[in-house]
């Protein structure tokens, strides 16, 4: 179905994260990053459609129905990348591979749910320039303006596990990998604390101290997801894809000659570069299912990415896609996105079951703008998720034969070390 534009207009620049503060809108979508690493920003507002999908067999097919119901391709720029924002739960990964289905879920939102707005507004950081754009929907729910409230209050965090007992967890895995059961394994673990007050507050205040490229926020009527995610999964532009696997974590330093060491010893780190290498290949055999024979080729296998709390390592990956095959069809090839699963990635997610208490829901999912011809995606990490009066985050690392299970401890804490320092906005 082709859609018409309304309205488009150039409106002044202004940076993201500023115009949602002042125009605050419940049922809203805002992918937004750093303006030096984000190509663009886009928010939604006034929702036309929602698609929620809970246990479904039948997902991925309706996904690929749903978001080829509306053509965009035919649009001007930027309207032409406008079209359904939402995200894809981890858990959807079972509808593709026969995974065990033990854990437990510490709360409960859709595995899937995906938007089309009436109202967008996109930002072009590459030239500073932004348009405000209304498609001539009739019918649509108008999103309540409210006003901005700079309080909340975080209280009570608990986590899955201690140190010891994640150290524990740590050497299982390397027991498991000497019996050549799997090479790599991302383990995680669950923080939890009682939230009070504004979501968007909470965001902003995450997003001052570290505006990762791919952060979002997501405003449901029944929860908030508020990412500061560096991670991109894909991209998809007219057939040309590309992935940006991270692998290598240090942390940053507390003066210039700490921060320089840190550097240096992650690009010499034998064991982050191992880390890395085989998930750039693992996404390179991923991409290979659906990009035409010799386009996927690896532009970088490990370039060093600088960020508010670490260092992180990233390879970069492309490829272009065969004739007819869609973007859900790409993305159901590499879902889960095996940075945040392991090498092997079925092998992985076995593992992960086994040593994980809880569902990892919308945690190492995807955040996602997509429409039928253009899709850009994150891998949902440094993440909160806010329901039920209760904030839920994760962390984690990937385990190998060397890891130091004392430091990957260490390495989940300095991921989310912006989570936990931030308690109460004033």
């Amino acid at each position: 179905m082709k859609i018409e534009i309304a309205k488009i207009k150039q409106v002044d620049f202004n940076e993201a994260s500023l115009w949602i503060k002042e125009n605050n809108y419940q049922n809203s979508a805002l992918l937004t990053g750093d303006p030096l690493q984000s190509e663009f920003s886009i928010c939604g507002w006034n929702p036309v459609e929602e698609a929620l999908f809970s246990n479904d067999k039948q997902v991925w097919a309706k996904l690929d129905k749903l978001i080829n119901k509306y053509d965009f391709a035919h649009l001007v720029y930027p309207a032409n990348r406008c079209g359904w924002i939402g995200y894809l739960n981890y858990d959807l990964g079972r509808y593709i591979e026969s995974i065990p289905d033990k854990n437990i879920y510490s709360y409960q939102i859709p595995q899937a749910r995906l938007v089309i707005y009436k109202n967008y507004r996109y930002w072009d950081n590459k030239n500073n320039k932004c348009w405000e754009i209304e498609f001539a929907f009739t019918e649509y729910e108008t999103s309540k303006k409210t006003n901005y409230l700079e309080n909340y209050q975080l209280a009570n965090f608990t986590q899955e596990c201690n140190e010891s007992e994640y150290c524990q967890k740590v050497e299982t895995i390397q027991d498991l990998i000497l019996q050549g059961e799997v090479y790599e394994v991302n383990l995680t673990q669950q923080f939890s604390a009682d939230f009070i007050g504004s979501s968007l507050a909470f965001f902003l205040n995450l997003y001052e101290k570290n505006n990762g490229p791919f952060s979002a926020y997501l405003s449901y009527s029944d929860f908030t997801v508020a990412s500061i995610s560096p991670e991109q999964f894909l991209y998809c532009d007219q057939g040309k894809v590309s992935t940006k696997p991270i692998k290598g974590t240090a942390p940053r330093g507390k003066n210039d000659q700490e921060d320089q060491a840190n550097r240096d010893f992650l690009l010499s780190s034998k064991k982050d570069l191992a880390e890395l290498h085989m998930i750039v290949d693992l996404l390179r055999n991923d991409l290979s299912k659906v990009c035409q024979i010799g386009s996927v080729k690896v532009l970088n296998p490990n370039k060093l990415e600088v960020f508010a709390n670490v260092f992180h390592l990233v390879g970069i990956v492309e490829g272009r896609l065969k004739p007819n095959i869609s973007i859900v069809n790409l993305i159901k090839a590499c879902f889960p996105g095996g940075s945040i699963t392991g090498c092997p990635k079925i092998a992985s997610m076995k593992v992960i079951e086994d040593l994980e208490s809880y569902k990892r829901n919308l945690y190492t999912g995807s955040i996602l703008l997509v429409n039928k011809t253009f899709l850009t995606s994150s891998i949902v990490i440094r993440t909160g998720i806010i329901v039920d009066d209760k904030l839920y985050v994760n962390s984690g690392g990937a385990i190998t034969i060397d890891s130091q299970p004392a430091n990957e401890y260490q390495e989940i804490l300095h991921k989310i070390r912006n989570f936990l320092d931030i308690k109460e906005g004033k």
